[in-house]
């Protein structure tokens, strides 16, 4: 009671609030892959789309609360695509605020590829019955890329998941072959787009150019049968004498071929190794020959001698398809003769010979070559690898050639190593581990 004899009475208020958290955004957070080339690309206005994740919502103690989007930029690595959706929701006007995204991959990824065919006129153009040439390396370069297919049996090839770039095209021409000419015509699908093998092909994104073909015509070259060296061995080039070691100048051959003068091994029956050994004989001398322009591996007899040494050491049955294969290049069309047969031996005189090893063998590191010879003309050194790939080749004077050492970057593996002086060849095969 106060001083008036007021009596107070006491009162009260009571006060309600809600607290208000950040909103909850539903159906986001997620990572949707829309595959390779989507016909369509999602925005903010057709993210309800199921296709796309379906509609994106948000609530809190407020209620469903509205969302606002905002679509972030597209982010490209090579062919492949990615976009964030960032999704805002504010409560109630006030600073409370909830986010959350929702990202969408893709690729647009391009292919270069079309067919390799048998030109057989020589026009550049694809003509009817023209078939496609089987097994031709083709290589794709560029943009950091290196990329290898060989053509299907019909001559078809195909480069995919590229992403766009610049690339080179390199279809590798076979023995016997020349590349047709170039853009012949007005029609792209069906002309030569390679320039001597080669083409360069500029790619955008998810573009498929599948119109980039190459044309190869079978040149008009010769060869001289088994007969004909056989009964004219007065016209074997003075490199190769009918009474040479089979086994020294192809030195992979099996033992019961080794030691076979070259004329005896030309004069052998049976197929597989044996025919391999009289073909191989018959390119040898077709090679080395200055008058015929040898269908199979033009004027270098070294080919010959890689190719059937990696035939040899193959063995199962490569030696019978390379001996197919020379048969073939040896039956082109022998350009020589108006002079009389004869079998005569050719080794009327003693052949001095040069006597060469390679030491240590195997080697770990690099070899030495050691030579043994009475003349002073300058040594040639020719290195190839089983596969026929020349690797490394020298010119040196007879007083360096005891110094020399190769092989040091060499990969590990077997080579055969061709030393020529004059007329005179020596074949040996060195190890690398």
């Amino acid at each position: 009671t106060d001083a008036c004899g007021n009596v107070a009475v006491a009162v009260s208020r009571t006060a309600t609030w809600t607290v208000v958290t950040n909103p909850v955004i539903a159906n986001s957070g997620q990572t949707i892959n829309l595959n390779g080339n989507p016909s369509s690309l999602p925005t903010c206005a057709t993210l309800d789309n199921p296709l796309f994740g379906g509609l994106v919502t948000a609530s809190n103690e407020c209620g469903n609360v509205p969302v606002t989007c905002e679509a972030g930029p597209i982010t490209i690595v090579g062919c492949s695509f990615s976009q964030v959706f960032t999704f805002t929701a504010e409560a109630c006007g006030l600073s409370n605020i909830g986010t959350n995204t929702r990202t969408f991959t893709w690729t647009n990824c391009g292919s270069i590829g079309d067919f390799v065919w048998s030109d057989n006129n020589n026009n550049g153009i694809q003509d009817a019955g023209e078939p496609g040439i089987a097994g031709v390396t083709v290589t794709l370069s560029g943009c950091g890329l290196s990329l290898t297919t060989t053509t299907s049996a019909t001559g078809a090839y195909l480069f995919s998941n590229l992403p766009p770039c610049s690339y080179t095209i390199t279809f590798s021409t076979l023995i016997g072959y020349a590349a047709s000419p170039a853009n012949q015509g007005v029609n792209d699908t069906i002309d030569s787009d390679a320039v001597g093998g080669v083409v360069t092909v500029t790619l955008g994104f998810g573009e498929n150019n599948l119109t980039v073909d190459a044309g190869f015509y079978a040149l008009a070259l010769e060869g001289c049968t088994l007969g004909y060296w056989k009964e004219h061995t007065n016209r074997w080039c003075g490199t190769y004498k009918t009474c040479d070691r089979f086994g020294d100048v192809f030195i992979s051959a099996p033992a019961s071929l080794a030691n076979l003068t070259l004329l005896q091994a030309l004069n052998l029956g049976g197929g597989g190794i044996y025919n391999l050994a009289r073909q191989a004989v018959a390119a040898l001398l077709n090679t080395c020959s200055g008058e015929v322009s040898y269908a199979g591996y033009g004027d270098d007899p070294l080919l010959v001698i890689a190719a059937v040494n990696l035939a040899y050491s193959t063995g199962g049955n490569a030696p019978g398809i390379l001996g197919s294969k020379l048969d073939g290049f040896n039956n082109s069309g022998c350009p020589l003769g108006g002079t009389s047969a004869t079998n005569a031996s050719n080794c009327t005189a003693l052949r001095v010979s040069i006597n060469a090893k390679v030491y240590p063998n195997p080697f770990s590191r690099n070899f030495k070559i050691e030579v043994e010879t009475i003349k002073t003309e300058d040594l040639q050194v020719k290195v190839y690898d089983m596969l026929g790939k020349l690797i490394d080749s020298n010119v040196l004077k007879v007083s360096d050639i005891n110094t020399y050492e190769i092989g040091e970057n060499y990969p590990t593996g077997i080579y055969n190593i061709i030393v020529t002086q004059g007329t005179e060849v020596k074949t040996l095969r060195v190890i690398k581990r």
